[in-house]
């Protein structure tokens, strides 16, 4: 039973942790300008992340009683990445930006890069906001074009945080000396 306490007390401390945006101050904070420290860091995504990729085509024409037809199919593929859900550093893109795997698979990474005029801010995913702005911003996602769906634009990378601190006291009273 004493084990089993302090198994469970050991869980609970070892939990305990607050997530935090990853910033350019959380980096310099922690000196995490190699990649080598950087592989060390568990990443989170702050928002659920949708990336849609669709297609459609069709053809018109008539069939051999002479009606005529008009077909039409259409391809929709979401990719899901819940809030919170953990990732690793991939490598270091250009203009300081940070690619991080949430899944296994060839370039399945997104890109995040703090926004401009906010060079200490937070990392937010890469994205071209200007091709399609109804569809959202467009992203390469495992060798496939996706758009990156509007409440995704938000997401931003995260971190766990915990401050450790010891402190060792002895506490004695000293009794005094008789003759």
């Amino acid at each position: 039973m004493k084990y089993l306490l302090i198994l469970f007390v050991g869980i609970l401390l070892a939990s305990c942790g607050t997530q935090i945006a990853y910033t350019s101050a959380v980096r310099e904070e922690f000196g995490l300008e190699s990649e080598a420290k950087v592989k060390k860091v568990q990443f989170m995504v702050s928002t659920t992340v949708k990336l849609v990729r669709s297609s459609s085509s069709g053809n018109q024409g008539t069939d051999d009683s002479g009606v005529l037809v008009s077909n039409s199919s259409s391809e929709e593929e979401i990719v899901t990445i819940p809030i919170g859900t953990y990732g690793v550093f991939e490598e270091f893109g250009e203009n300081e930006e940070i690619v991080v795997r949430f899944e296994i698979g060839p370039q399945k990474v997104l890109h995040f890069t703090t926004r401009a005029g906010q060079p200490k801010g937070k990392f937010f995913i890469l994205a071209d906001w200007k091709v399609d702005p109804k569809k959202g911003g467009k992203i390469q996602y495992g060798n496939q074009t996706y758009y990156v769906a509007k409440e995704g634009g938000s997401a931003y990378l995260m971190v766990l945080k915990k401050k450790l601190h010891k402190t060792k006291k002895k506490d004695r009273i000293v009794k005094g000396i008789k003759i």
